[in-house]
């Protein structure tokens, strides 16, 4: 990852000390405020359940916006990447 001395972390946080993220929209504002960075990317940590009709494991994944990989600097190694609709 190029620049990596570059990337900050925001995050939000209540009074008592949970960290709860931020909604969609509120990402969407922050990408439209925040001038000063070149991006503003986010990402989710997420229950899933995969499998098949006949039995399912639990695991997790992570739910990027659409300039993830983008905002990285980050390369598909075959194919492509998914971008911003």
């Amino acid at each position: 990852m190029e620049r990596s001395y570059r990337f900050y972390s925001l995050e939000s946080r209540t009074e008592n000390g949970n960290y709860p993220g931020f909604s969609w929209p509120e990402y969407l504002d922050l990408q439209r405020r925040l001038t000063t960075f070149n991006q503003v990317l986010a990402f989710r940590m997420t229950p899933l359940n995969i499998g098949a009709a006949d039995w399912s494991e639990r695991t997790y994944g992570v739910v990027v916006s659409g300039n993830y990989f983008e905002a990285l600097g980050l390369g598909a190694a075959a194919g492509r990447l998914f971008t911003v609709a």
